[in-house]
């Protein structure tokens, strides 16, 4: 199904932020938003927001808006696969029954919908959201795997299941990289709208290739896959800047220190301690490179309580200061 049935083209607030009413923006970017709603959502929204057609299968959004109010809304998603990243505030949204909380830390997040489902979103007043991302229509990935049945590409349609899934990517790094370049789009007018068509079509199949990569990485650990070490990595990976203790992160997997431990090093080569650094480096580099933030900001949310013990361990991980990177 083409996703213009979902959301329509608009984009407001790209040269200078924009002031509008929350409900008119919506009923500008989804169609149907006026029969999902219970009730017209109520104050106004100040930013940006960018809803740009790709294809008929492909849709980009982005936004930096702050809520004059609290604000539960409602949509429809159609089945296929959303990869998207938060910066600034996390967010939560309800897809049917379940909740998925994505944390604003940069990381890219992926979904996959089996088929279309309605979803709330939660926004909370005079809370930033920032955010980017892409959905691509189940249909592309089918017509894929008729045309190709052993591409990257294609296998991804063996991702969309019955349901809401989330997915592992082998390296987020470059996802993450492109996801935040859309963000902070260069342009205006129609090179703008050229250079998100032309980035987000690379980095559908840049995706592709990170997920079946991710999905070999535990075919050929075989049988004896530590399912311990997959979850701990999940938790890691999902919320860098949360962990707190070995013990703490054991407890909540519902194992002791020790096995953990044990378990996963064996399944990563890594410890769980240079696990959470590479993950909280990763997701400051990002956040960074964004430079929405200030560096003693990017610091405290990636989970450091001293702005000079995050200078001193990014640069012994990348080889220069924080400073430096984003000069």
């Amino acid at each position: 199904m083409a996703l213009q049935k979902f959301y329509k083209d608009f984009e407001t607030g790209q040269a200078e932020p924009a002031v509008g009413k929350l409900a008119e923006l919506l009923e500008e970017v989804v169609p149907e938003h006026s029969e999902l709603q219970d009730s017209e959502p109520d104050g106004t929204v100040t930013g940006r927001y960018a809803s740009i057609s790709v294809d008929q299968y492909i849709h980009f959004f982005s936004c930096d808006v702050t809520f004059e109010l609290d604000n539960d809304t409602q949509g429809m998603v159609p089945a296929g696969l959303w990869v998207g990243a938060l910066y600034l505030s996390d967010h939560e949204t309800v897809f049917g029954n379940r909740l998925v909380r994505f944390p604003g830390n940069g990381v890219p997040t992926v979904l996959t919908f089996g088929e279309p489902a309605k979803h709330t979103e939660r926004y909370r007043a005079n809370r930033p959201i920032r955010m980017s991302s892409y959905l691509v229509a189940k249909e592309f990935f089918e017509q894929s795997q008729t045309l190709s049945g052993d591409s990257p590409i294609a296998a991804v349609a063996d991702l969309i299941t019955p349901g809401v899934n989330q997915h592992a990517l082998a390296k987020p790094e470059r996802i993450a990289e492109t996801l935040t370049s859309l963000l902070n789009n260069p342009y205006q007018g129609h090179m703008a709208r050229l250079f998100v068509e032309s980035t987000v079509t690379a980095s559908v199949f840049e995706l592709a290739q990170s997920l079946n990569d991710a999905q070999e990485e535990q075919r050929l650990s075989g049988p004896h896959k530590s399912t311990l070490a997959i979850e701990a990595r999940h938790v890691i990976d999902t919320e860098p800047e949360q962990f707190g203790s070995i013990i703490t992160l054991a407890s909540r997997l519902g194992t002791n220190e020790t096995t953990l431990q044990r378990e996963f090093k064996a399944e990563t080569g890594q410890t769980i301690f240079q696990y959470v650094m590479h993950r909280r480096m990763q997701a400051a580099r990002i956040l960074i490179r964004d430079r929405k933030l200030a560096i003693s900001q990017v610091a405290y949310k990636v989970g450091y309580n001293n702005p000079a013990n995050f200078s001193t361990a990014y640069k012994r991980f990348y080889g220069h200061s924080p400073a430096e990177e984003r000069a």
